[in-house]
């Protein structure tokens, strides 16, 4: 299936508010059908199943996918992570798309383009929006399963799948999950999927200076907790950390590694403090945005809350994640916040704070917040604080349900609570006034392990062993106390919350319920049980009260085996309950289980209204209507609020903030929300509106979304697509035009995928009558332009390899009001024969239907045409792979020519989509050639020639070496069984064949009665090989190399052991091109030799050539690029297949390409004195259905000038003779040949100029091609790297964009100046960062003192943690500046004579030297002189490069060439053997070079020349950018100090001496006295604070003289650091 359209369009997001109308399904089962439910829980396990096994828990421990029976959430969890762990998450995940039932009249209008709801999943799933992202995803599969069922009544009506449905509905679940995961990643999928076990470790901690004490309790209690959990199921499955206070919030850490999250602890200490309150609040809520659901955050201060107008919106995004609260408090904390508030003073926001009656201040804001979710508020002594530190470690737990609640008062209470017999641990919790616990079974007390005590919270365990039944909790009570009783089990419920509604015919619609429900409608409860196994019985569900602990309602159960179940109460209680299922357990024991978010009705609807439509770009503000609907009978008063995660509110909040409603009545509010200029878009913003009134004693809320770039598409007024297919060369120009008909300025966007060997000829975008156009540059130089316009806002087009079939054009520009552009492009192509036909594809992606769309395609050819069809248009629009038949296309056509016509009406482009056509439009056709051998097109001198020889096709030997690792888990190995089937299809009865497969081992296919090593193509044998593969299952690990030796041994005995009379010959006869391997994998080794160079050399040596080895990559996680070196190093072709519908047909027609080969070792000769140059003539093999094109430039004497455009030939000659060579199996052929040769000018007089051209450009292209296919069969890397620049010199010298090598970008000149700039600006300020996860600034102050986001945030997305930069430089007179660690950095005065050579840097590992000549300075007024650098010398000893630099220039030097001599005052980017030089002027007196090796090893040298200073003479300054790639054994002036900062870390200690600026600082065994003091940065213009070394031989060991040279090009003798 054509897979080119899923390229994200971020342009095209659309934004959704919180009511999302989804319906539930009324779905029934039965012996006729398969439930919806069922199927798609089936079809995630098994998917989730191979995920696992492509990422193991354990170092080798592979997950075997066969052994999960039943096929359950349960039974997968258990086999992957153990028997107590509990599937609930990724039950929630399965249940948020399966009620994402569009319903009956289809999905809402901005789902129902089936590509942009695809592109708007992977957008919000990167942004970890996950849940958004499951509701969207759950949309797209009804609509793909709806392809098929359409008509099918049960899936309509019930949703339930007939038969006849079931495998495709399998196969569009399975497409669409492998698409997300190709999109997002592994770890984000895994997200997706919510497959992860534990909750999450999460913390906000105030680090002000009082609060040492805390934080260092808290750090030791959370490696203890990480260390006793490690590995166990209660190790936490991810943690957040949020330091906070004023005037900054973060940096924020969001980790899955352990090691990571202590490293992050131990970096936060208290410093600061005197400002107070803190902003715990922000804090609080990146804590909760980071954390999964149902986890608890801990907040550790001793100080109020600052930023209080967060309070209802930490409560609300707490209680729709199920996330607690919990405050561990050193102080019982008194409000200072307004404490010096004034009115008149004061700002906007500071008066909110402090005027706003509902908000509430200190200990009551924390108490509040605590009750609200749940969660508990601690008050202990600075002394408890580690012990109260425990209650940490008793939160973190996985696998546990509620399965009592009371609430209880006055004296010594009892209670009593069933025990099931899957508990294994029951944990008591009781908050309040409440002492003397215990705990009795049938009048026997059990034992409290680990209680904890600490305020007014009491915690305790008890193991269940074989104790199960009744169980009863004696208690104390003074005053009040709530009691929860939670059990260790896999045996739970799932609540969602519906509505149901009826129409006038009675048909009722179930509709899932986002928010709060509403006491006035009919409201259902879902119930979806997890874990629940055969004899587990439901009776009933109650609803008891979160205040009293009373049963309100009681609803029986007809239990007949079913997991879903749903209640309907008669009226909706007006107080807070919970849901609670009970039942007898399969041993009869009774069984209860609460689920722990309590439900709420309320009496009043929150909307942003018609939030979805506003036009919300980078830099925009916009207002937000919040509406009021009061369904009550009494007027109130309600004080309006609005938060949300991006910080992009104002912070004047609603406006008004209080308004009056009267019942049955709405009122209206508004607030302001404001992109930065930098926001990116797709980045989703959850906005959260609350509200209070006296009319409720509930928090009301309600989350709305507002999308950066959602409805910015501009009109497309016309698309126009002009093709001429010319003898096979097409030349399609593309025009668009683009009307910005709105009243704002908007982004124009034209994006074509082109096929991967097209190149364009020409592109431009003409604005205002100004043209613009596009230009060839090195690809990592295109693309870094293309980076920084795009993150600027400004108009730019880059041209990029997508993958092995198509090539993304994309280009933006922003639009002024009521301004048009008009884009154009055209690209030639060479169409190439496969499978017996010619195929023209065009791209069509317009987003919206077009007034003036028009598809013209004419054909020309010099034979008479065959046949000319129109298959119809691929498209994603739907799941059915085949092309769908399109009304409206006309085909004209004569003998030799043809007229394609496709012209649709508006209502004709969306019959796949609202949104207009999106797809594919294919021509395929065909000629009749006179010469059954060849066919010479030619055009002036120029000339391309086809040969098809004309043979039959070779009996051929075939080994498949077949992945069925565990990765290949269900859909894989199935298609990979259908695909099997066709392709053994078209085995021909004298071919001979073998089958192994291979996971962490290799199986054989022995079939029965064979006596031979491979089996004939017989039918008794083809049925054999199937009926094999219809056995094998999927498990265990992959070892590629051992399938490889294995299959080439086979070919090696079955050649040696045939008789040389065959028909296929023995071994004399043994042929690449008919003797060969299909090897297919769906990921990379993990078994046996893993390393991709060792496997590629290993293969190539056992194969020595004498076998052919074809790969199939299949899905996203194979090493495409191993699996292309080993076929181009072996005689072979390569693909990269995704998983689809139709993948099966994809990998058989791979086959049938190779499957009829006639010839190998192909040679091609021409008479030298008729043809002076051709592309490449040696070919590897030839089959049946495919063509050998050869295109070249004939010599002068034989091309006739002035040519008469209607002559029949540009060339003195009537044929051209040439010789075909090759080998079959029995002989080496030589085949005399001769071809007439056909002007193309004759044959197609129109597009004269363009065929002339093409055809020059084609022989440049089958050179480049040539080169490609070099790169990938070399093993050796300087060949390689010479070849890549040989490759790019071609391509930037003709304009071509080569993958991997360039790319086009076009450019406004005047934005280019100032990508430029940023470009230098970047150059000068690289920096080296910690190793961490993705971005997040932190939130804070800025200099004027206003609270706003620093930078726009993904939602979820991971934190950076940055260190100040890097010091390794050598600046001045000179002296030098180094970090040895972190907090160490060092410095000292490198004292030198004039004319002394010196090495500073030696790298005898990457070969990489740095020697530096000095000279004498100026006689100081102080009688000082000092030397400086007047020349660097470097040497890169693998590439063969050597660079000299002065203070004027740079003399760059490869092997044997010429130098290149570049002035360092002009501004030059150049590549030399992969080593990148650029030169940056910076002033009138300072220019800088930068020097990338890779991006672990980069250099910068400053020149700084004329100082003011009379003292400083001319130099060079010398720094080290980037050095961790350097190797540990480093020697010279600055390798001589370990450089490492990971190596280095705790090695370096500094013992201070008080009242003095000395200090002893220690490394290994060696202490050196230093003195702090400061050194001037003449690059960053500061100064430095640093440890001054008298003479770093002390603290080295090593002496200067031993870095001492005689000449600049000296190599030096390494001399290790001590």
């Amino acid at each position: 299936m054509w897979n080119a359209c899923s390229v994200t369009r971020l342009f095209a997001l659309v934004a959704l508010s919180g009511a999302l109308g989804m319906q539930v399904p009324p779905e029934s089962g039965g012996d006729s059908c398969e439930g919806y439910r069922s199927l798609l829980t089936r079809v995630l396990v098994q998917y989730s199943a191979t995920y696992f096994a492509d990422n193991p828990r354990n170092e080798g421990t592979i997950i075997d996918p066969n052994q999960i029976f039943p096929l359950t959430p349960l039974q997968l969890f258990r086999e992957f992570y153990g028997d107590s762990a509990t599937p609930e998450h990724f039950k929630e995940a399965i249940l948020k798309m399966y009620y994402s039932d569009p319903g009956p009249y289809g999905p809402a209008p901005e789902d129902a383009d089936r590509i942009i709801l695809r592109d708007n999943i992977y957008t919000y799933a990167q942004a970890s929006s996950y849940e958004l992202a499951r509701e969207k995803f759950g949309v797209l599969l009804y609509l793909g399963i709806t392809d098929y069922a359409v008509n099918s009544a049960s899936w309509l009506n019930s949703r339930c799948i007939e038969p006849q449905f079931i495998d495709d509905a399998e196969d569009v679940i399975t497409a669409e999950l492998e698409r997300v995961r190709n999109e997002i990643g592994e770890f984000k999928f895994g997200a997706f999927m919510d497959l992860g076990s534990g909750t999450t470790l999460a913390f906000a901690i105030d680090d002000t200076g009082s609060m040492s004490g805390e934080i260092a309790a808290a750090k030791v209690r959370v490696k203890q907790i990480i260390d006793e959990r490690q590995g166990s199921l209660d190790q936490p499955s991810d943690f957040v950390l949020v330091p906070f206070n004023d005037p900054t919030v973060g940096p924020v850490t969001t980790t899955g590694n352990p090691d990571v999250f202590k490293a992050a602890i131990d970096r936060l200490y208290a410093h600061g403090g005197g400002d107070a309150p803190e902003l715990a609040l922000r804090g609080i809520l990146l804590a909760i945005e980071n954390s999964r659901e149902g986890s608890t955050v801990f907040v550790i201060t001793d100080i109020d809350a600052k930023d209080v107008e967060l309070q209802d919106q930490v409560v609300a995004s707490a209680v729709q994640k199920n996330i607690k609260i919990t405050f561990l408090l050193t102080n019982r904390i008194r409000t200072t916040m307004c404490r010096f508030y004034t009115r008149s003073r004061d700002n906007a926001l500071n008066k909110r704070r402090c005027e706003t009656p509902s908000f509430r201040f200190g200990f009551e804001l924390f108490q509040y917040i605590a009750d609200s979710t749940g969660g508990n508020l601690l008050v202990v002594s600075k002394r408890d604080i580690f012990r109260a530190t425990q209650v940490i470690d008793s939160n973190v737990k996985q696998g546990v349900v509620d399965i009592a609640y009371h609430v209880l008062s006055g004296g010594r209470q009892r209670f009593t609570f069933d025990v099931d017999s899957s508990s294994r641990e029951i944990f008591l919790q009781l908050t309040g006034n409440c002492d003397d616990v215990g705990v009795t079974f049938e009048g026997s007390s059990l034992k409290i392990e680990d209680p904890i005590n600490v305020g007014d919270l009491y915690e305790g365990r008890v193991m269940v062993g074989d104790n199960h039944g009744p169980w009863t909790v004696s208690v104390n009570v003074g005053g009040s106390c709530s009691a929860k009783v939670v059990a260790r089990s896999t045996f739970g419920f799932v609540q969602t919350l519906a509505t149901e509604t009826a129409n006038e015919v009675g048909e009722v619609t179930v509709t899932k319920i986002d928010g709060q429900p509403l006491i006035s409608e009919d409201t259902v409860i879902l119930i979806d049980m997890f874990g629940k196994q055969p004899g587990d019985t439901v009776t009933s569900v109650d609803f008891v009260s979160q205040a009293t602990g009373q049963v309100l309602e009681t609803f029986n159960i007809n239990d007949s085996g079913l997991n879903a179940f749903r209640v309907s109460p008669d009226t909706n209680p007006s107080s807070p309950f919970f849901a609670v299922v009970r039942g007898t357990d399969r041993n009869g024991f009774r069984f209860n289980r609460i689920h722990v978010s309590p439900i709420e009705f309320v009496n009043v609807a929150l909307d942003c209204v018609d939030i979805d439509n506003i036009v919300f770009r980078p830099g925009d503000t916009v207002d937000v209507t919040i509406s009021v609907e009061n369904r009550g009978s009494r007027s109130g008063s309600f004080e309006l609020g609005a938060t949300d995660t991006q910080g992009y509110v104002s912070s004047a909040g609603v406006s008004p903030s209080l308004i009056n409603v009267d019942g049955s009545s709405t009122g209206t509010s508004q607030f302001q929300v404001t992109a930065p200029d930098n926001a990116v878009v797709g980045t989703t913003n959850v906005i959260t509106v609350t509200a209070t009134t006296s009319l409720s004693s509930f928090l009301l809320y309600k989350s709305c979304r507002i999308v950066v770039g959602q409805r910015l598409r501009p009109k497309v007024e016309s698309f126009m697509v002009d093709t001429t297919i010319s003898s096979r060369f097409a030349e399609t120009a593309l025009t668009t035009i683009v009307h910005n008909d709105a009243a704002v300025g908007r982004e124009a966007e034209f994006s074509v995928l082109l096929p991967l060997d097209a190149f364009i000829t020409s592109f431009s975008m003409t604005i205002d009558g100004v043209t613009y156009e596009g230009t060839i540059r090195e690809k990592e130089e295109a693309q870094r332009i293309f980076n920084i316009a795009r993150d600027r806002q400004l108009s730019a087009g880059h041209v990029v390899a997508r993958d092995e079939s198509t090539t993304v054009f994309q280009t933006s520009v922003n639009l002024e009001p009521f301004k048009r552009v008009t884009f154009e492009l055209k690209y030639q192509e060479l169409l190439v024969k496969k499978n017996g036909k010619y195929t023209y594809g065009v791209s069509v992606q317009m987003l919206q239907p077009v007034q003036e769309f028009r598809i013209d395609v004419s054909i020309c050819e010099g034979e008479d045409l065959l046949f000319v069809n129109v298959p119809g248009f691929e498209t994603e629009q739907s799941s059915i792979p085949e092309p769908i038949a399109l009304p409206g296309v006309t085909v004209t056509r004569r003998a030799n020519s043809a007229q394609v016509s496709y012209a649709p009406t508006r209502d004709q482009q969306t019959i796949f989509s609202p949104l207009g056509l999106s797809g594919r439009f294919v021509v395929e056709y065909d000629v009749v050639r006179e010469s059954a051998t060849s066919e010479l097109l030619i055009a002036g001198e120029y000339f391309v020639h086809f040969i098809e020889p004309s043979l039959d096709p070779m009996p051929k030997r075939v080994v498949f070496a077949l992945d069925v690792s565990g990765s290949m888990f269900g859909h894989k190995l199935k298609q990979l069984r259908l695909a099997m089937s066709d392709i053994l299809d078209q085995f021909r009865p004298d071919d001979q064949f073998s089958i192994i497969v291979f996971n962490s081992s290799v199986t054989r296919w022995e079939p029965e009665g064979l006596s031979t090593t491979l089996a004939p193509a017989t039918p008794a044998y083809l049925r054999q090989a199937k009926s094999f593969l219809d056995e094998v299952m999927a498990r265990g690990g992959t070892d590629i190399l051992q399938a490889a030796q294995a299959a080439i041994n086979m070919l090696s005995v079955a050649v040696e052991e045939s008789p040389d009379a065959s028909s296929l010959g023995g071994l004399e006869a043994s042929n690449p091109a008919a003797d060969y391997i299909i090897l297919l994998t769906d990921g990379q080794s993990t078994e046996g030799v893993i390393k991709p160079s060792d496997i590629e050399k290993e293969i190539a040596d056992d194969n020595d050539d004498r076998f052919g080895i074809h790969t199939i990559g299949f899905g996203s996680l194979v090493d495409a690029r191993m699996l292309r070196r080993i076929a181009a190093q072996n005689v072979g072709t390569s693909i990269q297949i995704f998983i689809d519908i139709d993948t099966h047909v994809q990998m058989a027609s791979f086959f049938s390409g190779i499957s009829r080969p006639v010839l190998r070792d192909v040679e091609i000769e021409y008479p030298p004195s008729t043809v002076r140059k051709t592309s490449d003539t040696s070919f590897r093999a030839s089959f049946i259905g495919s063509e050998i094109i050869v295109a070249g430039r004939f010599s002068a004497d034989f091309v006739i000038d002035n040519v008469s455009p209607r002559r029949r030939r540009d060339v003195t000659f009537d044929f051209l003779e040439f010789t075909l060579r090759g080998k079959t199996r029995k002989d080496d052929r030589i085949i005399p040949e001769n071809a007439t040769p056909r002007d193309l000018a004759e044959l197609c007089l129109a597009t004269e100029f363009q065929v002339l051209n093409f055809a020059e450009r084609l022989n440049i292209f089958l050179e480049l091609k040539n080169l490609l296919r070099r790169i990938d069969a070399t093993t050796n890397n300087t060949e390689e790297e010479s070849l890549r620049d040989e490759a790019l010199q071609l391509s930037l010298e003709n304009e071509f964009v080569t993958p991997g090598i360039t790319a086009l970008i076009v450019v406004k000149p005047d934005d280019l100046k100032e990508i430029d700039e940023a470009i230098e600006e970047e150059d000068s300020t690289t920096t080296t960062a910690a190793p961490t996860t993705t971005a997040r600034p932190p939130i804070g102050l800025t200099s004027s003192g206003r609270e706003e986001a620093l930078d726009s945030r993904l939602i979820g997305a991971r934190p950076t943690f940055t260190t100040p930069p890097r010091r390794i430089d050598i600046f001045g007179d000179p002296h030098i500046i180094l970090d040895l660690e972190e907090q160490v950095t060092v410095c000292f005065t490198w004292q030198g004579e004039d004319s002394q050579i010196y090495n500073i840097l030696h790298d005898d590992v990457n070969g990489i030297t740095v020697n530096a000549k000095l000279s004498q300075g100026p006689l100081s007024v102080r009688n000082n002189q000092h030397t400086y650098i007047d020349h660097l010398a470097l040497m890169f000893r693998k590439q063969n490069v050597t660079a000299e630099l002065d203070v004027s220039g740079i003399a760059i030097t490869a092997g044997n060439n010429k130098p290149i001599r570049l002035n360092i005052n002009k501004k030059v980017t150049m590549k030399v053997r992969g080593i990148r030089f650029k030169t940056v002027p910076l002033s009138d007196n300072m220019a800088m070079v930068i020097i990338i090796v890779n991006s672990k090893i980069q250099f910068k040298i400053l020149s700084r020349t004329n100082s003011a200073n009379i003292d400083i003479t001319n130099h060079l300054d010398f720094s080290i950018l980037r050095e961790d790639g350097l190797s540990k054994r480093l020697s010279g002036l600055l390798g001589q100090f370990p450089l490492d900062l990971k190596t280095n870390k705790n090695n370096f200690k500094i013992t201070f001496f008080e009242d003095t600026d000395d200090a002893l600082l220690a490394y290994k065994h060696t202490m050196v006295k230093v003195k702090s003091r400061e050194m001037f940065d003449s690059y960053r213009q500061r100064d430095v604070q640093c440890w001054y070394l008298q003479d770093p031989s002390d603290l080295t060991g090593q002496n200067k003289n031993n870095y001492l040279l005689t000449q600049l090009f000296e190599q030096p003798i390494s001399v290790a650091p001590k």
